[in-house]
């Protein structure tokens, strides 16, 4: 640590040493070929300053070189393994600008794996569906724990957690049930007629990952049912009467309720929905 023992009654320019800190691979197990995160972390380097990297195995072959820069003393890469490594990765940092050099502890590589085919067991779900989620892990052995992550899509790409799962794999596959809920409400939605917003149907994907190795499954998108009964100013339901149905994707039904003055739609958009019972004029008209 520097210490400064000039008098304190006047202004003396003191200059603080830079140095490396910390160089750590964010996991200690990767596969050949997955991504990992290496940190590094300084003190007093200015904003901006050049970082290099390189990968080495155990003998010293060297398998890859990074650049970065250094921002608030910090730096986070996310690293590709080549394929070809084996055993060992280690991580050389240097700061040319500063003649500083450091490395990481070594990064241990499990065998040759993949995970690949991530999919869900349906193309939509509607409330309290059991689903499967599964991937193909070929490689990789029994036991190795998988991180499932369910997103709810954004078009924007700002993706929100739902729920995160750790599997363990079995002959060679990722295998989870899963329940789906709807946890928001639905009239939040955005109608068709909603300008500027398009509407669009809640959707979900899951990104498996397994050493390193990520692979993230289609879309599943949401499906929603309605119940209706409508009832007159009496109290009694209303029979066999003719109605459109508006639906939030701008999309519209129409149909009769039944003796009971009731109407039951499956697999519809989940959103707003406006029911238009239709006058007399109309109704002959249908």
């Amino acid at each position: 640590m520097s210490r400064h023992t000039a008098p304190t009654d006047r202004i003396t320019r003191i200059t603080l040493p830079s140095s490396i800190e910390v160089v750590r691979w964010r996991r200690r197990v990767a596969a050949p070929g997955g991504t990992v995160v290496l940190e590094v972390f300084t003190q007093f380097v200015g904003d901006g300053a050049p970082v290099q990297i390189t990968l080495h195995e155990a003998r010293g072959r060297r398998l890859a070189g990074l650049a970065g820069t250094l921002h608030g003393n910090r730096l986070s890469i996310a690293v590709v393994l080549p394929e070809a490594a084996r055993d060992l990765v280690w991580a050389e940092v240097v700061l040319p600008a500063h003649g500083l050099t450091a490395c990481a502890a070594p990064l241990v590589l499990t065998a040759p794996l993949a995970v690949q085919q991530a999919r869900w067991s349906a193309e939509s779900a509607r409330r309290g569906d059991a689903l499967t989620l599964t991937a193909d892990a070929p490689g990789a052995p029994d036991g190795a724990a998988a991180h499932v992550t369910i997103f709810a899509h954004d078009p924007d790409g700002a993706h929100e957690v739902v729920a995160q799962l750790v599997v363990p794999v079995q002959h060679e596959r990722v295998e989870a049930p899963w329940t789906y809920h709807y946890p928001w409400e639905t009239h939040a939605l955005p109608h068709e007629a909603d300008a500027p917003t398009r509407y669009t149907v809640p959707a979900y994907f899951f990104r498996v990952t397994l050493h390193g190795r990520t692979c993230t499954s289609a879309l599943l998108s949401f499906q929603d049912w309605i119940d209706i009964t409508v009832h007159q100013d009496d109290g009694e339901p209303l029979p066999d009467h003719p109605y459109h149905l508006h639906l939030a994707d701008g999309t519209r039904r129409h149909g009769h309720l039944d003796a009971d003055g009731h109407l039951h739609e499956a697999d519809v958009p989940p959103g707003p929905v406006r029911l238009e019972l239709l006058d007399e004029d109309l109704r002959r008209a249908a």
